[in-house]
């Protein structure tokens, strides 16, 4: 994904990004973000033109990629080892409880109303669960 920053020559605390939306071809989003450098929350405020853009918590992934681009992309760092690099949200999804494959019940069914099957992880015993 590629995108063009964009200062403000009004005001030097902002800047912006324009997204392309990718439901709708000929529509784009625009994530702002408002900032005071040298502050300990240097991120004052956000906005962003998408349905979800104004949020009370949070904010929408459009003002998420602009910040993380800022932030890390743009900066001359190892993306390997920096704390936000995508490999590490890659090892916290490795790290979590591994489900072996589905498999069919040894019990045979003669209508397929109600489909029962065995789920199993490697730490726990075999369950019948009914879906």
């Amino acid at each position: 994904m590629e995108f063009i920053i964009e200062l403000c020559a009004q005001h030097n605390d902002l800047v912006r990004a324009r997204f392309e939306s990718r439901h709708c071809n000929n529509k784009n989003h625009i994530a702002t973000v408002q900032f005071k450098l040298y502050t300990e929350s240097p991120i004052s405020g956000w906005y962003c033109t998408c349905t979800s853009g104004w949020r009370d918590v949070g904010c929408c992934a459009h003002v998420a990629a602009l910040l993380w681009h800022l932030g890390v992309r743009r900066a001359n760092i190892n993306e390997n080892t920096h704390p936000l690099s995508a490999d590490h949200l890659f090892a916290s999804i490795d790290d979590s409880m591994q489900f072996s494959e589905v498999k069919e019940s040894d019990e045979e069914q003669d209508d397929n109303d109600n489909d029962n099957h065995v789920y199993s992880d490697d730490s726990t015993s075999n369950e019948e669960v009914a879906d």
